[in-house]
């Protein structure tokens, strides 16, 4: 009997491992193609002021490109990725998240929630940029679906949870995480009881501002792909409450914002992404977004933009470089203005983002079949943004984060 059972299992995971393997090597060379650096804005912009659905029949996009307002239904009961050897596997593939990130005179951080198809989990890491010798604090939580105490809604819209947690377990350091939107107001509350730190948030923001939308295919059928809305400049309302280690901190000096995101993308994927909140010197709500990964080169448009008092403008081409390799403190530059976007009256940027912190408590796993790996750094914004009609926005005090992701998943 024991014999039989031990056999049956052995072929069960021989198969899974044939699976995998098989759709590792099919796959591995979407995310090995080169990031996608320059764009034609113009060509890639969703003019369309109608609601329209994420993927037609075949489970492909039905339109590639950004706009400035979420106005896409997501029907993912659509999604079946045409290089999957395996359909169960598909709806295994879509992965959907929430996110709210905040900045402050001392703090920067990012607390998500996350559904990978297969199980769930919680994203939480903050540090204090004015003091880099308090040791960052970073968690990830994971847990498979049948257990998961967090449920990640898709279709939420207005009068609805984005993301609702429930403690099952009294080894969770969390206590309560929720994110709620009504009628253009964010409710947000988490509250974290660790031994190392104590954090707890009670917001409410206002979302009536003008987000980045992005809807970038992956495979050259559309059938992977990203969609994601990113929302800065979002503004505590006065009953909003942030505590940290028993200490009030003034809500007037936070910044906040709410990225959403979904995905269906290989077994092998990974991004760069650089947020930012603060204020420019004439004291305007500034936030700064630069990301890539999960991009074929058929897409040929980013997610770069830059806002202002809660208002999106594009960029169409960014330069970035780096000095120091991943690992070690360094500085991004993202440069675009010159002669040839000026003459074209482009939003442009000449911006550097230093980093101050890099955060060394996250897992960094490279084995030929799995890789994880997961970089956060803490740093300061300084330069400016200038738009199309010449306004020049110089920046008086903005924080961000960069995360670098690398996976196997």
């Amino acid at each position: 009997m024991l014999k039989g059972i031990f056999i049956f299992g052995s072929f069960i995971i021989l198969c899974l491992s044939v699976i995998y393997y098989l759709v590792f090597i099919t796959e591995r060379f979407f995310y090995d193609k080169p990031f996608v650096s320059k764009e034609d804005s113009d060509k890639h912009f969703i003019s369309d002021n109608k609601n329209f659905f994420l993927l037609n029949s075949e489970g492909a996009l039905q339109k590639e490109g950004w706009l400035s307002t979420p106005l896409v239904n997501l029907n993912y009961q659509n999604i079946k990725p045409s290089t999957s050897y395996f359909p169960p596997l598909n709806f295994m593939r879509y992965k959907k998240w929430n996110a709210i990130s905040f900045s402050s005179d001392n703090y920067i951080g990012l607390v998500a929630g996350f559904d990978l198809g297969y199980g769930t989990g919680i994203l939480f890491h903050i540090a204090n940029i004015k003091n880099p010798e308090e040791r960052p604090f970073s968690l990830q939580e994971f847990y498979l679906k049948v257990l998961s105490p967090i449920e990640i809604n898709d279709q939420c819209v207005n009068n609805c949870s984005l993301i609702k947690y429930r403690k099952k377990s009294s080894s969770s350091s969390f206590e309560e995480l929720d994110l709620f939107i009504n009628n253009g107001v964010i409710d947000f509350k988490m509250s974290y009881i660790g031994k190392d730190i104590k954090v707890a948030m009670n917001l409410k923001l206002s979302h009536e501002v003008t987000p980045i939308v992005t809807l970038n295919p992956i495979s050259k059928d559309s059938t992977l792909f990203y969609y994601n809305e990113k929302y800065y400049c979002l503004k505590p309302m006065k009953q909003s409450l942030v505590e940290i280690n028993s200490k009030q901190i003034p809500i007037g000096s936070f910044y906040f914002g709410h990225d959403s995101g979904r995905g269906v993308w290989p077994l092998k994927s990974g991004w760069f992404w650089l947020t930012a909140n603060g204020i420019t010197t004439d004291g305007k709500l500034f936030g700064f977004n630069s990301g890539n990964g999960f991009i074929n080169p058929k897409a040929k448009f980013t997610e770069d933009s830059f806002f202002i008092d809660g208002k999106m403008f594009k960029i169409s081409y960014i330069k970035s470089e780096t000095n120091k390799p991943k690992g070690e403190l360094r500085d991004y530059t993202f440069n675009n203005d010159n002669s040839q976007t000026e003459a074209k009256n482009e939003n442009r940027c000449n911006i550097q983002f230093t980093a101050k912190i890099i955060n060394k408590n996250i897992v960094d796993l490279n084995l030929p079949l799995l890789d994880y790996s997961f970089e956060v750094i803490y740093g300061v914004f300084s330069g400016y943004c200038i738009d199309e009609n010449k306004n020049k926005y110089v920046i008086k005090e903005a924080y961000g984060i960069g995360e670098t992701k690398n996976s196997i998943w």
